[in-house]
């Protein structure tokens, strides 16, 4: 009888703490991240990295290269990944956004030469997208290279009096400057703006 109830005496001197853990296990609240939201698909014009800017670094730390697949964006995090399509083809490439880009009024996404080529920009200088994020990216930047590199500032954005063809044409021509698109992709691109329609001023 004595030899049962020392053995009720250590069993309960081992169950009481294991039972006070779990309790105290279990109020622990859960620690729950925030879901980061994914921004909706976005539709604009995309452009294509000038030549001028091969091997000069990019907001992540990088330096552009023309073979890789990247691009530009005004807002998504460093490290997104994102599918560019041509609606009208069905043509896309899935690329990585490393660098920051001001664009002008309707563009979305600024592409790496090769990038440009897949989706079927080609020479033309801009093309009508539809940009989808696949995976939202972290931010994460590399680190910034020891060399530095030297940044020719944009030529100023002008705004033509007038919507006749001199005027329409000197505004084409300093987009493609802003762009520092040079040769055919310059001559392309003054062609296909000249080809849209004219904004109609309000007086």
């Amino acid at each position: 009888m004595i030899a049962t109830r020392g053995l009720a005496a250590v069993l309960a001197m081992i169950v009481a703490p294991l039972a006070a853990l779990a309790q105290t296990s279990a109020a622990k609240p859960k620690i729950e991240r925030p879901v980061q939201e994914v921004p909706a698909a976005e539709t604009g014009i995309a452009s294509v990295y000038s030549a001028d800017l091969e091997g000069q670094l990019t907001a992540s730390g990088q330096r552009y290269d023309s073979n890789r697949l990247t691009a530009a964006h005004r807002t998504l995090p460093l490290g997104t990944r994102i599918r560019v399509t041509d609606p009208a083809t069905g043509t896309s490439v899935r690329v990585v956004v490393n660098d920051r880009w001001g664009g002008g009024p309707g563009r979305v996404v600024n592409l790496s030469r090769r990038a440009a080529e897949e989706v079927g920009l080609g020479s033309y200088g801009q093309l009508t997208v539809q940009v989808e994020i696949e995976r939202l990216g972290d931010g994460s930047v590399d680190p910034p290279e020891d060399e530095p590199v030297f940044r020719e500032p944009l030529a100023p954005r002008i705004e033509a009096t007038s919507n006749d063809l001199a005027g329409r044409t000197q505004r084409c021509e300093n987009e493609a400057e802003i762009l520092g698109l040079r040769d055919a992709w310059r001559d392309n691109h003054v062609r296909t703006c000249l080809a849209r329609k004219p904004v109609q001023r309000v007086r």
